[in-house]
Formats: structure tokens, C-alpha cells, sequence
């Protein structure tokens, strides 16, 4: 999307079963205001490790043209698997109840 562009990243690339690992996106814009989104979702190969995040104080959902903005999830993997991320989307929802959601594939080789 050139409206933000996404990366995706784990924070090493492998881990044993139990060891922490953190999940970055890093969302970048060239819009001159402030983007704000409503609600961030990461779907991976293995469901249970999904994550929905809706805008709060824990997780800052602004993206500015200041500088890229990371997000980070701690993940603890649970048994042997190879996971990956898959899919990002940002949703961003509108005054009179529609909606903007954008979506990325993620690159397969980008797993655990």
C-alpha cells in the first residue's frame, strides 16, 4: 500500500520451544497528518498464536511521516512448529459506521 507500507519481522530467526521472541511490524507513511487506526490483527500459519489489538495506551496505533512506528509482540512458542506470519491488517473505521481495513500477505520465507 503506498498509503503505509509494512515490514514484518521476528526478532531472531530461530528459537526453542519456550524461549521468548518478539514479532515487530514496523508501519511507515507519506501522508503529512497523523494516520490513525482503530484495530491491528496478525494472523499466523498456526491459529492459536493470532493476535487482535484494538487502539489503546498499551499499543499506540498512530503512524506518522516523523519516522517508522514499531509495534512489538512478545510470543513464547509452545511446541516444535514452523511458524509464520502471514497476514497484517489495520483497520481504521470511520464517523458513520464504514470502514478502511488494509491487509498484507506476508512474505512465506519470513518464519520460525
Amino acid at each position: 500500500h503506498p498509503f503505509v507500507s509494512l515490514k514484518v519481522y521476528f526478532s531472531r530467526a530461530t528459537v526453542r520451544v519456550y524461549e521468548p521472541i518478539e514479532l515487530r511490524l514496523c508501519l511507515e507513511t507519506q501522508c503529512p497528518k497523523p494516520v490513525q487506526f482503530d484495530q491491528l490483527e496478525v494472523l499466523f500459519s498456526e491459529t492459536r498464536y493470532n493476535i487482535c489489538h484494538k487502539a489503546d495506551e498499551e499499543i499506540d496505533l498512530v503512524v506518522t511521516c516523523t519516522g517508522p512506528s514499531t509495534v512489538i509482540f512478545p510470543l513464547s512458542i509452545h511446541h516444535a512448529t514452523l511458524l509464520r506470519c502471514t497476514e497484517v491488517r489495520l483497520r481504521m473505521q470511520g464517523k458513520g459506521g464504514g470502514g478502511l481495513t488494509l491487509a498484507w500477505k506476508v512474505d512465506v520465507d519470513r518464519g520460525l
